[in-house]
């Protein structure tokens, strides 16, 4: 994985606390020796803290691993979703420059991984399926204006 930005949000930076920190450092660990699936697994609420930048290099592994494993039931899948999902929210405005930011600099590879991951979960979406449909359009769409 590249390593030329910062592997968490700007507001986690702003107000570090222990978890945060925990995930830090566990996102440089990821940068330096390799993604791990089960040390991610054992802290769900980890990527909640991550940057764009480090999603965009970190969540194809995971999707593939989750894919590979069979393990949609993970709750990874909550926090990845959060930051897959373009909608804007307004009591979050961290998580929504996020996922603006993760759209504008999603590449074929992420998108197609994205893509992926949304249709594994279709029939049985973790969230409501009017909101799960609206992503997964969302994401087939770019993966369109990509090819």
């Amino acid at each position: 994985m590249k390593n030329n930005y910062d592997v968490l949000i700007p507001q986690s930076r702003k107000n570090l606390h222990w978890e945060s920190e925990k995930a830090e450092a566990l996102f440089k660990k990821f940068v330096a020796e390799g993604f791990s699936y089960d040390e991610i697994s054992n802290n769900p609420d980890y990527p909640t803290y991550a940057s764009a930048e480090f999603l965009n290099d970190f969540l194809p592994h995971m999707i593939d691993e989750m894919l590979k494993r069979k393990d949609i039931d993970n709750f990874l899948i909550y926090p990845m979703i959060s930051a897959i999902n373009p909608a804007h929210d307004p009591d979050f405005p961290t998580y929504n420059e996020r996922a603006s930011r993760i759209v504008e600099i999603a590449d074929l590879n992420f998108t197609e991984k994205v893509c992926q991951f949304l249709t594994a979960l279709v029939g049985d979406p973790p969230i409501p399926e009017d909101e799960f449909d609206r992503v997964l359009i969302f994401w087939k769409n770019k993966l369109k204006k990509l090819n």
